[in-house]
């Protein structure tokens, strides 16, 4: 089965009473994780509320300006599929924040699409792609923590224009394992943190990358 939802605001978990919008929670939370696909879609943010895991087999998009762990230290939010698409088609200013969650994205690949975005509420983020983490359009995805990325490549589609921008330290590394071809020129890839230390190969021809720490860089 398939589920596509969108609301003013989207959450997930176990929430409180009166949460406003679109809430998958108990009930409503199994039927998602019977989903061969899923794109959820909110005007404001999607919300994942304590420990939570939001899974597809197939593809899941999850397409709004912010992203937020609501939550604690203890707490763990696994976002996975077999493609999995980060997107904010509606663009508009959102000012994120930190916390102490942590979250994990998980996917053969992984798609940043549309205008910049958030996530929000985290203190580690890591993206694990056991083939590519790709960009499409021009966006740059914030995260107030440190941010790890193992991937088989980072690469952009043909002039996009990708960028990570993390208050915490980067890391880059990589998943090993033969990729297909894939054919880009002409993109622009950054790097933002406190910190950056990269292991891992990006998949640019004639493009642009950009990296900077805020501290130091070790290559």
């Amino acid at each position: 089965p398939q589920i596509t939802a969108a609301a003013s605001r989207v959450s997930v978990g176990e929430l409180p009473a009166g949460v406003a919008g679109l809430v998958f929670a108990g009930g409503s939370l199994g039927a998602l994780a019977n989903a061969q696909d899923i794109a959820l879609k909110s005007y404001s943010t999607i919300d994942f509320y304590g420990t939570v895991e939001l899974a597809a087999a197939n593809g899941l998009t999850l397409d709004a300006r912010e992203i937020r762990a609501i939550g604690d230290g203890a707490d763990r939010v696994k976002v996975s599929a077999g493609a999995l698409t980060i997107a904010n088609a509606n663009g508009g200013p959102v000012t994120g924040r930190g916390g102490d969650v942590s979250m994990l994205l998980a996917a053969d690949n992984i798609y940043f699409a549309g205008g910049d975005k958030w996530i929000s509420g985290v203190s580690a983020l890591t993206i694990d792609a056991a083939k590519r983490v790709i960009g499409r359009d021009d966006g740059t995805l914030f995260t107030g923590g440190a941010l790890t990325i193992d991937a088989g490549a980072v690469a952009a589609e043909s002039g996009g224009r990708m960028f990570f921008d993390a208050g915490g330290a980067i890391t880059l590394t990589s998943s090993g394992g033969n990729l297909d071809p894939f054919s880009t020129f002409g993109a622009t890839i950054g790097f933002t943190g406190s910190a950056l230390t990269s292991s891992g190969p990006i998949g640019l021809t004639r493009g642009i990358l950009n990296l900077r720490a805020r501290a130091r860089a070790g290559l």
